[in-house]
């Protein structure tokens, strides 16, 4: 993902973002946390966590943020909010990944 973000170079000044700035960052959190905890937990034979649930709120937020500020003049996506729900859904993939690997981890030993 950083590697699209990267390539971007130099763009032209756009509106603010940090409202989807602060959704994705609270999604990066969540849910490297989540694979940070089962890394450890299959090192150490310790019980896994439950997988994250969807976020409805957060979900919510980002869609307000790309209309409010991301969103030309025309109404139409700018190159930053594409970049934005691209990054969204990547996060959402990994989550959408870990009711397997909590399984395969070992059913029965999971935790809240």
């Amino acid at each position: 993902m950083l590697g699209l973000w990267q390539r971007a170079g130099e763009l032209p000044p756009e509106p603010d973002r940090a409202g989807a700035r602060l959704v994705l960052l609270g999604a990066v959190g969540r849910v490297s946390g989540w694979y940070r905890d089962l890394a450890a937990g299959l090192g150490q034979a310790a019980p896994v966590r439950d997988p994250l649930p969807r976020n409805p709120v957060a979900e919510a937020e980002l869609v307000e943020s790309l209309r409010r500020d991301l969103s030309d003049e025309d109404g139409r996506a700018t190159d930053t909010a594409v970049r934005v729900i691209w990054t969204a859904d990547h996060l959402d993939a990994a989550r959408r990944l870990q009711p397997s690997l909590a399984a395969a981890a070992g059913a029965g030993k999971r935790s809240s």
